[in-house]
């Protein structure tokens, strides 16, 4: 018998495997990112079709398998209404994903960059912010997983951004352009 591991995760996205099963690219809580397969998920009579859309949150029970996760249970927590009806923050939200999926290599437990990412995506449901508020989000997203991954040393003008909790209420417009070129230099340090 395989031990059931229980987390928290955020699914990033998914494709389809087989006749009804799909796998998904989840960044859990306990383990990072991890790929899992979840049989029979695409049937009409499925429990876990719902629970494991893509980007949502959702409490989750795995067992480990030889080369993928498998999904036993889940139970949705957040499937995040505001930013599926807005293109924009949907578009954000994919490319936060793509660039965990691309800088984060097998499972190393970070439970900064979930925090983070869980700190973001309810910034981006929230319905006053600006579009440029969002974009903010997105920057600041990046720019904390970037120094939570070692490619942004110390920065004294932008500390602010980097410690604590998520917050882009913090944010400062004029910030915008040092952020971005730390950003592309830690995006540069990372080989992308």
């Amino acid at each position: 018998m395989h031990p059931i591991y229980h987390t928290r995760g955020i699914i990033l996205g998914s494709f389809e495997s087989g006749e009804a099963d799909r796998r998904l690219a989840i960044y859990a809580e306990d383990f990072g990112l991890i790929y899992a397969h979840a049989q029979g998920i695409r049937k009409l009579e499925s429990k876990l079709r719902f629970a494991l859309q893509d980007f949502s949150l959702a409490e989750i029970d795995l067992v480990r398998g030889r080369a993928l996760w498998r999904v036993t249970s889940a139970t949705s927590i957040e499937t995040f209404p505001l930013i599926r009806g807005d293109s924009h923050s949907l578009a954000l939200f994919a490319h936060m994903a793509g660039l965990i999926r691309t800088l984060c290599h097998g499972e190393e437990d970070n439970t900064l960059i979930f925090a983070d990412l869980s700190g973001a995506l309810a910034a981006l449901e929230r319905e006053d912010l600006s579009r440029e508020r969002r974009e903010a989000v997105e920057h600041l997203f990046v720019l904390r997983m970037l120094g939570h991954l070692g490619y942004i040393g110390n920065h004294e003008a932008l500390g602010g951004y980097l410690s604590g909790a998520f917050n882009v209420d913090i944010y400062d417009p004029k910030d915008r352009e040092a952020i971005l070129v730390e950003i592309n230099r830690g995006l540069k340090e990372s080989q992308l």
